[in-house]
């Protein structure tokens, strides 16, 4: 037996098959990351021509004189000049203060109302779901449709307005003075309309995320102030303030984009009018390009806007982040 174990030869080692090696095409072809950039083609491409080839477009243009009263006379370029003639145009810096003054008092106007409104829609009552729903019409409106309304309210001596003001102040004697306010007519009023108009077809959508933010923060963190005994301000101020810091920077961010570029409640509402009072940059941007016929400049100007906006956003967004990593 243990002859027979000494002289037996050794079993056979089985050899495995070998894997065949993969070439590079089939590993790219197969891969997971390459299926995903397949399936995002398409809407890069789409970006690519929507986005960023107007973008170049208009860079290119910023430097260029293109006069569309005088086609034969080419396209020359300028450099920097046209960046020049808007800095030094006064009507250039009367824009950017009312565009500074629209786009600031309409964040804060929409910032504390849509906050308090947001507030009291968060508490469970008697057909909040549908009051939810019609306070976001406004916002579904189109831009037309609420101008077109708004002026109609604000018609002197006519609209909806004046008459609510009218039965306001008749116990005061000052029912026909209310008769002569020209909304649109004079520079001050002028200002004052575009900017509630702005905010009340923004101020739903304010309300709408303030809202979802209200809902998602952790009751327990409610329940905890309560506990401590805070009242209803200390419990908004220190537990829910804090909760919702995204949530402001975000709708903060957004409505300063949407108010400095915007052009259709301010042209629709006053073109401009009276004496500049309502001329924001994107009307200037239009009157350059359509008006004056001046597509250089009027790209040079939509380049200064974008810069702007760009540094903004960065500044709040790396603000937001150096607060969230501090915490």
């Amino acid at each position: 037996m243990n002859g027979q174990r000494a002289g037996a030869e050794p079993a056979a080692i089985v050899a495995r098959p070998s894997v065949p090696q993969r070439s590079l095409f089939t590993r790219v072809v197969n891969s997971q990351d390459t299926f995903a950039v397949l399936l995002l083609a398409p809407a890069g491409i789409v970006l690519l021509f929507v986005f960023v080839y107007p973008l170049v477009q208009t860079l290119i243009y910023s430097f260029l004189e293109i006069n569309l009263m005088n086609p034969a006379g080419g396209t020359p370029f300028l450099g920097l000049r046209n960046f020049g003639f808007l800095i030094d145009h006064p009507d250039f810096w009367a824009s950017v203060r009312v565009t500074t003054v629209l786009t600031i008092s309409t964040a804060v106007l929409q910032l504390v109302i849509g906050m308090i409104f947001a507030l009291i829609l968060a508490e469970p009552f008697f057909g909040s779901g549908i009051v939810r729903g019609l306070y976001l019409l406004p916002w579904a409106l189109p831009a037309i449709v609420v101008a077109f309304g708004w002026r109609m309210y604000l018609v002197p001596g006519y609209g909806l307005l004046d008459n609510i003001l009218a039965v306001i102040l008749q116990p005061l004697g000052l029912a026909k003075q209310v008769s002569v306010i020209d909304w649109f007519g004079q520079p001050t009023l002028a200002l004052l309309s575009v900017t509630g108009v702005v905010v009340w077809k923004g101020l739903p959508f304010a309300v709408l995320v303030f809202l979802a933010g209200l809902q998602s923060i952790p009751a327990d963190l409610e329940e905890a102030a309560r506990v401590d005994g805070a009242n209803g301000f200390q419990e908004f101020w220190h537990v829910k303030l804090p909760q919702l810091r995204l949530v402001i920077t975000i709708v903060v961010l957004l409505h300063i984009i949407g108010t400095f570029n915007g052009f259709d409640l301010p042209y629709l509402l006053t073109q401009g009018g009276p004496e500049n009072s309502t001329m924001v940059l994107a009307i200037q941007v239009y009157n350059q390009a359509f008006v004056a016929f001046q597509e250089g400049r009027a790209a040079a100007l939509a380049v200064m806007m974008l810069l702007v906006l760009g540094a903004f956003a960065y500044f709040l967004l790396m603000t937001q982040t150096r607060e969230e990593e501090r915490t």
